[in-house]
């Protein structure tokens, strides 16, 4: 195991008080043991089209290293969400982060609803996509994760939505024959050496959203600089229903559903965007309508 992945195992896993997404321990109570959680810089946010965004001419574009090449990737079920441990040495740096440092690539996990009408974690004109992806960073300055979650440019997280198609997305093939074998909390499951990060990205992902938030899970750290990308992830519907046969515990359990914390206020913060807000919607925000139109079609059909 490489030195700056050493502590992967302990992403973003902080055994001081227990927290789940309902109940007594639901995020409305996050706050009373995770006091970071009622703080003013919290995720996720929803992203105004149009009037709330701004260009930013100095963000630039992300740089991605070594998402094309092989390295080990396991996933495990947590309780919580579907985590993926990436242990290699793939990094983003670039695209505004801060001081323009290279950030390891640490793991992805996904946010997911009971059905199709919702899921994801942040919104685009209050309305959301049945999951969202979150590729987790770590600046390199830090010795590893778990002191640069306390930081405030400590993380990058990358997120993209969920969007279901009509055909199966090969470059999810293994993770969803992963998840068939992680369905109770704890178990794990080696992903094939064959799998790339670079098969879990859109086609495209150059366009995306900005602002500086938090974990959107205890202990809530504000310590994110996000990048939403424009263009979705895409998936069938039968690869989304994957997620939702996972439990929290084991089987006789409940299925680990909703697993999103609602959304946050901005603010006095700011939303930028690395490209011009101004583009018609056949370029830049295609997708980013589309999502709403997407969700207002539930809202009509469902």
């Amino acid at each position: 195991m490489l030195p700056h992945v050493a502590v992967c195992l302990l992403v973003l896993a902080v055994p001081i008080a227990s927290w789940s997404y309902k109940g007594d321990d639901g995020p409305q109570h996050w706050a009373g043991h995770f006091p970071t959680c009622a703080h003013h810089h919290q995720s996720p946010i929803n992203i105004p089209l149009k009037k709330g965004l701004h260009h930013d001419t100095s963000l630039g574009h992300l740089d991605f290293h070594g998402y094309a090449s092989n390295v080990a990737l396991k996933l495990w079920n947590n309780g919580h969400t579907a985590k993926i441990v990436i242990d290699g040495n793939a990094s983003v740096s670039g695209g505004g982060l801060p001081h323009g440092g290279k950030y390891w690539a640490s793991q992805i996990h996904f946010h997911w609803g009971k059905d199709d009408k919702m899921g994801s974690e942040h919104a685009v004109n209050e309305n959301k996509m049945p999951l969202e992806m979150h590729v987790v960073h770590y600046n390199s300055k830090y010795e590893n994760i778990s002191v640069a979650m306390h930081e405030p440019d400590g993380l990058a997280v990358l997120a993209f939505f969920g969007e279901i198609v009509e055909h199966d997305n090969e470059g999810f093939a293994a993770l969803i024959s992963a998840l068939q074998k992680v369905k109770n909390a704890h178990d794990g499951q080696q992903l094939p050496n064959s799998t790339l990060l670079s098969g879990f990205m859109p086609k495209e992902h150059n366009k995306f959203i900005r602002y500086k938030g938090s974990l959107t899970t205890p202990p809530c750290s504000e310590s994110v600089t996000w990048s939403i990308f424009t263009d979705h992830i895409l998936l069938s519907k039968s690869q989304v229903a994957e997620f939702r046969k996972l439990y929290v515990t084991d089987s006789t359990g409940d299925h680990l559903v909703d697993n999103f914390r609602p959304l946050q206020q901005l603010h006095e913060r700011h939303v930028t965007t690395n490209f011009k807000p101004s583009e018609n919607s056949a370029t830049a925000l295609a997708p980013l309508y589309a999502l709403v139109a997407f969700s207002i079609g539930l809202k009509v059909w469902v």
